[in-house]
């Protein structure tokens, strides 16, 4: 009798622990509340004042956000690449920031020259500030400011880290300014204020001298800065365009990426 009743105490005290532990592992986690506790590093909107920065966490600039299980998400901080393509930062000695999509990494490299639209076998192929995608160079960009050419940054569709996408390729062009090709016995020229490149006549206005659609215009690679009154200016693809001098295209905006020699 007295063995029975130990193994009935037994049997009970084992079905109590059995129950109360049961009972502890359906009990919801507190992550998701919206409220950072002990053992959570960040929940919703709420993270570990400590750890609030990429900085913070030896991971440079950006921006730090909770993953839904309560960890940091630290995919967005500049620090676990080695340079920014997009301000060149922490690259020196005449290097270029460049970002590789296919390997998800950056380096300092050597200045490329190949513009938007041509061929290339990896990002350092292409420009500063740009990117080689399915071996074409495209603009590199986190918004649509960063585009010269276009005001649209989601080429990549958000499936690159920190923002950062490439700008699409603009439209074919219908003559060459620079070059001049495609245009038989006359030249290319921005034959509207919006931008419309087609073929005019050539005319004989020298660089520097002053100029109108209405009256003398300027020499076939040249530009004038204002369709009613200006100069003739030199344009450009690149800096090896300009002999003395570099391409600029941010004091002027010119589409399809075109830029003025200064």
């Amino acid at each position: 009798m007295l063995r029975f009743q130990k193994s009935f105490l037994v049997a009970c005290c084992a079905l109590v622990l059995s129950s109360g532990c049961q009972s502890r592992a359906e009990y919801p986690s507190n992550c998701g509340d919206g409220v950072r506790q002990s053992g959570e590093a960040c929940d919703g909107d709420e993270l570990d004042p400590a750890r609030d920065s990429c900085a913070k966490n030896g991971m440079g600039d950006g921006t730090v956000s909770c993953n839904d299980d309560c960890t940091l998400d630290l995919s967005m901080c500049t620090g676990q690449y080695d340079c920014d393509p997009l301000t060149n930062d922490r690259c020196d000695n005449g290097k270029f920031c460049y970002y590789e999509p296919g390997s998800d990494v950056t380096a300092c490299e050597s200045e490329g020259n190949r513009l938007v639209g041509t061929s290339c076998g990896r990002s350092r192929d292409c420009q500063p500030q740009h990117v080689c995608v399915e071996g074409t160079c495209h603009e590199f960009c986190s918004s649509g400011t960063d585009c010269n050419i276009n005001d649209t940054c989601s080429g990549s569709g958000g499936g690159w880290p920190m923002d950062w996408s490439y700008c699409p390729l603009p439209p074919a062009l219908p003559c060459d300014p620079v070059a001049q090709t495609g245009c038989d016995g006359d030249a290319c020229y921005f034959v509207s204020t919006s931008g419309t490149l087609g073929c005019l006549p050539a005319s004989s206005g020298e660089l520097g001298s002053a100029c109108s659609m209405s009256g003398t215009y300027c020499k076939p690679g040249l530009q004038c800065t204002n369709p009613t009154g200006g100069n003739c200016v030199k344009l450009c693809w690149s800096s090896d365009d300009c002999t003395p001098g570099s391409c600029n295209t941010t004091m002027v905006t010119l589409p399809y990426g075109l830029g003025v020699c200064l």
